[in-house]
């Protein structure tokens, strides 16, 4: 079995990488007097900023007909500064920030529903597929919105004096497509 860190691509900069056999521990590859077989790899072939830049595709919500698909992209880097100590404190809510795309699955066509990053917590496409409902934070508390799929415009609903959308609320619409059923707290 061999040991081997990197990859191999053709560049200018090299950093020699030793392949050596798994079983061979630091002090007997100090001690070898035979030749180890090294290998070219870029230096810059992965790093940190290629890391925190890998993004990841959730599906929140696929319409009743299949034909539109909400979609969060994200990166690592996005997440920085989440404090993931305090998930289980009941007074935190995480701030990732995502892009929402908005897909057509018939031509893979792709829209974005906010022109900037926002977090968001939950989606719900209504029975006709014409708008999504969405949880959103704003202003470290959840905000009820839906988003129009003809317009691309956002109403934001307003919730009664003294209450406030729950933080583990889930969306549901009602069969006609006229309501939306989501939890308020006190």
């Amino acid at each position: 079995m061999r040991l081997f860190l990197g990859s191999l691509a053709p560049a200018a900069a090299f950093t020699i990488v030793a392949a050596v056999p798994a079983t061979i521990r630091a002090p007997e590859l100090a001690a070898r007097t035979t030749p180890v077989t090294a290998y070219a790899v870029r230096a810059d072939s992965l790093g940190i900023r290629d890391l925190l830049d890998i993004n990841t595709t959730t599906v929140l919500d696929l319409s009743a007909d299949g034909r539109w698909l909400a979609v969060t992209v994200s990166s690592r880097r996005d997440a920085l500064g989440a404090e993931a100590a305090r998930d289980n404190d009941p007074t935190y809510l995480r701030t990732t920030p995502v892009r929402l795309l908005i897909v057509d699955t018939k031509s893979l066509a792709q829209r974005a529903a906010f022109p900037i990053k926002k977090t968001v917590r939950a989606a719900a496409w209504s029975p006709d597929a014409s708008k999504l409902a969405l949880l959103t934070i704003e202003n470290d508390a959840v905000q009820l919105s839906t988003w129009d799929r003809n317009t691309g415009g956002i109403s934001v609903a307003k919730t009664p004096a003294g209450q406030y959308v729950a933080e583990n609320s889930e969306l549901r619409w009602t069969e006609d497509g006229k309501a939306l059923a989501f939890a308020l707290r006190a």
